[in-house]
């Protein structure tokens, strides 16, 4: 007798082959096999739960529907009800509640008709559904509502709701408990990757792609779960270890939220008495507008404000600022209705405390009940009063009247009464107008040598003790430009007028006469630039004479170097040519035959030629006398890529090798075997053989006016 039952394991495939004799069991053997790797398959993907449909819903008393669907138990069995089953609960179920589930179910079914053995010949596999009550036996139907019998202990069913039935028979329904299907994997599980590095491990198809998407929320059961960002995990942002919500880069946090709305920016707890701690390190604070935008108007401020409704009805509040140096001091700038205090920090006090500035200046009048020391300036558009001293570390200027009881110090310049004191940034403020400053030498001096100078002197002793100073003039047009001559031990540097800045400017000239010219950028001239030829600077034709004001570079075009570029005239292009400097002249014999002997070719440089023109690149390019190796090699490259893409195309010319059979006196063949044409000097031949073919011409033309003369009919 056959047996239909699946084996756990099935490692035999039919064989067939021509001739066999069947039996049942070859067949029910081919059915295992491919039910055993079907079903393995989806068992290793644990993707067990219900596929589509089969929801569960209320369709009546003591009654509910299971709609259509599919489904696949934990054994990898596909589970189909093709069509809706009504399931109606036995009225022992009153009072109860449970779960419903849906299980695999297979039997024999279509008996045979036709002659011969009398069995079924088809597996039916209408699925079962389970009605589970708590702590009662199951009530289980399949779906063309025919009982069934429900073993527990066998069964790999897939849950589908939970149920509960009132004592009046009303059904309710939890369907947020059905077992959906879904991949679940012991390994990893790699998305565009054949290598995944992680359990789940997805590989972009580019920088701007989506490649995962949540429409739903995502959960991390981990206090300190998150999303890792970049190659290198140097970034995150998740859970904090207590609570927190962070960002961490670069080995710390960088901002951190906690549970009670605290926010940390820097690598520091949230302070739970503040709302917003900032870890400055050696950062600042930075409220910035962009140049870019138009909005806000001509102020930026930082506001600290008290709502109240009109009339004001919350009590009177002093905004203020705090600066606190732990264990040190603490001050605060307090705002009231009168207009500022400085007080001490701690909020419980009303003590004030000392100001004390670089120039204190004043729209109308500057009060103090005691001492007013500046560091620097004071100044007031009108009076300046202290009861006892007023110190100014520099200058002094009053639009007004000055009222001290005590001394007056003024380490500076002191102005009193006119429009414009001076500049609070210089000793001496002259004020222009349209006039110049001038420093004049009168004709009737006769002391003082051939120099006039106007100098910036930094004293010293010797050996020098100051720390070195670059004396400067500033060239400064309040609000479009300032710049600045600084002079160092090396020269002179043009220089940006910001004395914190070592930025340089431009120089702009009608002629420069330099020894040496060195610029880290670029050097421009609207008219031409001349060249003196160096030590060994330059060579040129066969016996490799040094040529005053020549410059050799392969291949180089002395009126065009490129396609729309600069053009370079250099002095001495031209070559001697004076008969009285010259002996053994004769003229080039045969310099029709010569031409003739050469092939006018179209060519393209291959592989080897490009970088045979390109090999003088290192001995002939630098970023620099200060450059390094790596910038110069970053500039080679450069040089290399631009001359070869500029070579790639097709050209015009001749072969070397044809040019040195005829004409040996034109070739020049390198260190390296390759030759090299002085294209310049082919004009000579070309005269002579014009000069030849003219002579052929005149004598065919004697000829043929001979023969046009003698003809018949003439």
């Amino acid at each position: 007798m056959s047996k239909y039952d699946q084996p756990d394991v099935v490692q035999r495939r039919v064989r067939f082959f021509d001739g066999q004799f069947l039996q049942d069991v070859d067949f029910i053997d081919e059915q295992h096999y491919h039910l055993d790797r079907e079903r393995a398959l989806a068992k290793a993907l644990r993707v067990s739960g219900v596929s589509r449909g089969l929801e569960v819903t209320v369709t009546g008393q003591n009654q509910i529907t299971v709609s259509a669907g599919a489904a696949i138990d934990r054994l990898g069995r596909p589970i189909v009800l093709p069509t809706a089953v009504d399931v109606h609960l036995p009225e022992r179920f009153r009072g109860k509640g449970g779960t419903v589930l849906i299980a695999y179910l297979e039997s024999e079914a279509a008996l045979a008709t036709s002659e011969g053995s009398k069995e079924n010949t088809r597996w039916d596999e209408t699925p079962m559904l389970v009605v589970l009550p708590s702590g009662e036996e199951a009530f289980a139907i399949r779906a063309d509502q025919a009982e069934a019998q429900w073993d527990e202990a066998n069964a790999a069913s897939v849950l589908l709701a939970e149920w509960a039935v009132s004592a009046g028979g009303a059904v309710s329904v939890n369907s947020t408990v059905i077992e959906r299907t879904g991949l679940r994997l012991p390994g990893t599980l790699g998305v565009g990757t054949d290598d995944p590095a992680a359990k789940v491990h997805i590989a972009g198809e580019n920088p701007y792609s989506i490649d995962f998407r949540v429409d739903g929320r995502m959960h991390s059961a981990s206090a300190d779960g998150g999303l890792w960002i970049g190659a290198q995990l140097n970034a995150f942002v998740g859970g904090v270890v207590g609570g927190d919500i962070g960002f961490w880069n670069n080995g710390t946090w960088r901002l951190r939220v906690g549970d009670q709305g605290t926010v940390s920016i820097g690598p520091t707890t949230p302070d739970p008495t503040a709302r917003l701690t900032v870890s400055s390190a050696g950062h600042h604070l930075l409220l910035r507008r962009e140049p870019t935008e138009s909005t806000g108007g001509n102020q930026l401020f930082l506001e600290l404000y008290q709502d109240d409704s009109g009339p004001a009805q919350v009590p009177e509040v002093a905004q203020s600022i705090r600066f606190h140096h732990s264990n040190r001091f603490w001050h605060r700038i307090e705002a009231r209705s009168d207009g500022f205090h400085l007080k001490d920090g701690y909020l419980g006090s009303d003590s004030y405390r000392n100001l004390t500035l670089q120039t204190l200046a004043a729209t109308q009048n500057v009060t103090a009940s005691q001492n007013v020391t500046a560091s620097q300036n004071v100044t007031a558009s009108q009076n300046v009063t202290a009861d006892q001293d007023l110190t100014a570390g520099r200058d002094l200027g009053v639009g007004r009247d000055a009222a001290i009881s005590g001394a007056l110090t003024v380490n500076g310049k002191a102005g009193f009464g006119g429009p414009r004191t001076g500049d609070s940034a210089a000793r001496l403020s002259v004020s222009a107008g349209g006039q110049h400053l001038q420093l004049r030498r009168e004709p009737t001096e006769t002391t003082g040598g051939t120099q006039m100078f106007l100098e910036l002197y930094q004293d010293d002793s010797s050996p020098a003790k100051v720390p070195e100073v670059a004396p400067s003039i500033r060239f400064h047009h309040s609000n479009r430009f300032w710049h600045r001559i600084e002079a160092r031990e090396d020269g002179f540097h043009l220089k940006e007028g910001n004395l914190g800045s070592n930025g340089y400017r431009n120089l702009t000239l009608g002629t420069l006469f330099a020894r040496d010219i060195r610029a880290s950028h670029d050097i421009y001239a609207d008219g031409q630039i001349y060249f003196h030829p160096g030590y060994e600077w330059g060579f040129e034709g066969p016996d490799r004479t040094q040529r005053y004001w020549f410059i050799f570079r392969p291949r180089w075009n002395i009126n065009n170097f490129s396609d729309g570029g600069a053009v370079l005239r250099a002095s001495g292009i031209t070559y001697p040519s004076d008969a009285r400097l010259k002996e053994g002249a004769t003229v080039v014999p045969d310099a029709l035959r010569a031409i003739e002997a050469l092939r006018g070719l179209r060519f393209t440089w291959n592989d080897e030629g490009l970088r045979h023109l390109v090999g003088d690149v290192e001995s002939s390019v630098t970023a620099g006398p200060e450059a390094s190796d790596e910038d110069n090699r970053r500039v080679w490259e450069t040089v290399r890529k631009a001359r070869m893409a500029e070579a790639d195309r097709p050209e015009i010319g001749v072969l070397a090798q044809d040019v040195e059979r005829v004409l040996p006196e034109l070739v020049h063949t390198d260190s390296a075997g390759f030759k090299s044409v002085d294209y310049g000097k082919l004009s000579a031949v070309l005269v002579e053989a014009i000069k030849e073919q003219q002579t052929l011409i005149r004598a065919l033309d004697t000829r043929l006016g001979a023969l046009e003369t003698g003809a018949p009919g003439r």
